[in-house]
């Protein structure tokens, strides 16, 4: 055989090799991306109107972290001749100055919109408490926005309102908001691989065991192209 022939070979049987474990990399990024979403709490679909944020009012919201790199909070909004800026303010559990500030300029007609708020990712925020506070100071009457509660939501998390006299906090509902984390595609197969472990009795609950099932796959993948390879090149 010369060298050529030799060389085609060689990368042939490689490849060979490869496309089982990569079919199977695939089908996991694949199931990750769609299972997890890198969001939570997500917005809610049914929510109902608090009142305008203007200038005096704030409105805060607790909430747990489940992911790490918390990157954004985006929160219901709706307004029909909105002005001015609107500000967030974001706290760690147990932290006396806000974590992250953004201020956002409002200058649109009317509508209603999921205002998202970006910052810095903050990597170690998985299973930490934290709080964020929006207000709008310097909106007057007619020129704010108005916040939505999630109907009937409750769950982790407090909503407080100030300076909103006569409206009190809805009872058992949290804001309409959403906290988004910037998660790698190896991060969320990792996620995806915890969540299949969890409350699983035995070695089924050792998340270890779904990787080393996740190779014996791929390695039986490649076996099979392999050998359905050799099938065609006898025949």
């Amino acid at each position: 055989m010369s060298v050529s022939r030799l060389v085609r070979f060689q990368w042939r049987e490689l490849l060979l090799s490869a496309l089982g474990p990569l079919a199977f990399v695939g089908l996991a990024l694949g199931a990750a991306e769609g299972t997890i979403s890198g969001v939570n709490p997500s917005m809610p679909a049914a929510v109902v109107p608090i009142g305008e944020l203007v200038q005096g009012r704030v409105v805060c919201q607790t909430f747990r972290a489940r992911y790490p790199n918390l990157t954004e909070v985006r929160v219901h909004l709706s307004a029909d001749r909105p002005t001015g800026r609107l500000t967030l303010r974001l706290w760690g559990e147990g932290e006396l100055s806000p974590t992250r500030v953004v201020t956002v300029v409002l200058s649109s007609g009317p509508q209603e919109w999921d205002q998202a708020f970006r910052f810095a990712p903050i990597a170690k925020a998985e299973g930490r408490w934290w709080r964020f506070c929006l207000e709008a100071p310097d909106s007057g009457a007619g020129h704010g926005v108005v916040v939505w509660a999630a109907e009937g939501a409750g769950g982790e998390g407090e909503l407080e309102l100030r300076g909103f006299e006569g409206v009190g906090a809805p009872s058992g509902r949290i804001l309409a908001f959403e906290a988004r984390f910037s998660l790698s595609p190896f991060e969320k197969i990792i996620r995806l691989i915890q969540r299949l472990a969890a409350g699983k009795p035995g070695p089924w609950g050792d998340p270890w065991g779904y990787i080393g099932l996740f190779f014996a796959y791929g390695l039986l993948a490649s076996l099979f192209c392999r050998w359905i390879h050799g099938r065609g090149s006898t025949e």
